[in-house]
């Protein structure tokens, strides 16, 4: 069965690589029978395994009378990031919906798969490595916004905000330099495209702020992390778990954690610090931490590392990956008959 594998930004071909999560995926692809498609749209395909929606690649089902019980959409991103991903009109397109969470697909029918993630290995460090960090907390994430009822960009703005006041955390990421003007024309760009009722009428706050404590565009995430005892994760959305949570603890630091409710993914509480998605309550849960005792800081994150390995191997990209390829090539089998 030949299979048209659409890429995360909509391209006739998904970047595989030799090796990794991918390229593990199609392996198994491959093995239940399916020839990925390599050339441009237009080709003679069997079945659709989207990344995104894709106009183009709806085209080429039609044309090819590919059944929607053979039509695959992967939702990789929330509806504050992308609502248009979240509409009927699209959802319609497709029989089989994949998503990290139950809250996404609204009224249809998903079938979940866990969010694909590094390996994790237990830190080994003692004490005496650990009081060398600084005892001060990082974030390291992206200056976003968005219009969208459900988002945390907002949060994520005014607690660099409140920090950069008290001088708790550092902050890394792309956009949080550039001028006003230009974080709220982004800002415009999106409000004007989206529909009333799904408008937060705060997302706007913070667009301008001038932050002191930015440290600039990190290439090294661990490495960056590394060097604070407290890593600071506020998804973007309250209703998954990215990757952003499994990065902090791949630093080996105490994290606090803003997003999806830990148990609700079968992992334990015990594995971050949880704080609902209020800058205040994140800023003082930073203070708190900074206060303890270096032995009581070292123990904590111990505790948080013991949590997350207990979980983290099911969580691991190549077998995340392999799972999801095994059950997507079930329902295209189905769908086929």
């Amino acid at each position: 069965m030949r299979v048209r594998l659409v890429g995360h930004s909509g391209e006739p071909l998904m970047k595989i690589g030799k090796e990794g999560a991918w390229h593990s995926f199609t392996k198994v692809l491959e093995s239940n029978g399916f020839e990925v498609v390599t050339k441009p749209f237009g080709a003679p395909i069997d079945a659709l395994i989207a990344n995104t929606h894709s106009r183009k690649a709806i085209k080429e089902c039609k044309s090819n009378n590919v059944d929607k019980k053979k039509r695959v959409l992967i939702l990789w991103e929330p509806e504050p990031t992308n609502y248009k991903l979240h509409k009927s009109a699209v959802l319609d397109q497709y029989s089989n919906i994949y998503s990290p969470t139950k809250e996404w697909g609204h009224n249809y029918k998903v079938r979940l798969f866990k969010w694909p993630v590094l390996k994790l290995k237990s830190q080994s460090f003692a004490i005496n490595q650990w009081s060398q960090r600084q005892n001060k907390a990082v974030m390291i994430l992206a200056n976003k916004s968005s219009p969208i009822r459900g988002q945390l960009y907002s949060v994520r703005r005014k607690v660099a905000v409140l920090t950069s006041q008290s001088q708790t955390m550092d902050l890394y990421g792309l956009s949080w330099s550039e001028k006003s003007l230009v974080n709220y024309f982004k800002y415009l760009v999106r409000l004007v495209s989206t529909p009333l009722p799904l408008i937060d009428f705060g997302s706007w706050k913070n667009l301008n702020s001038k932050l002191d404590n930015f440290c600039g565009i990190c290439e090294n995430k661990k490495r960056i992390s590394e060097r604070y005892r407290i890593v600071v994760v506020i998804e973007n959305s309250k209703t998954y778990i990215s990757e952003k949570f499994f990065d902090a603890h791949d630093a080996g630091a105490i994290v606090i954690y803003s997003g999806a409710q830990l148990s609700k993914f079968g992992i334990p509480n015990t594995a971050a610090v949880q704080v609902e998605p209020n800058s205040f309550k994140i800023s003082e849960a930073i203070e708190h931490i900074q206060s303890l005792s270096t032995k009581k800081q070292y123990d904590l994150m111990k505790r948080q590392q013991k949590a997350i390995l207990s979980v983290s191997k099911e969580w691991f990209g190549d077998k995340a990956m392999t799972q999801l390829a095994e059950d997507i090539s079930k329902q295209l089998k189905k769908g086929n008959k």
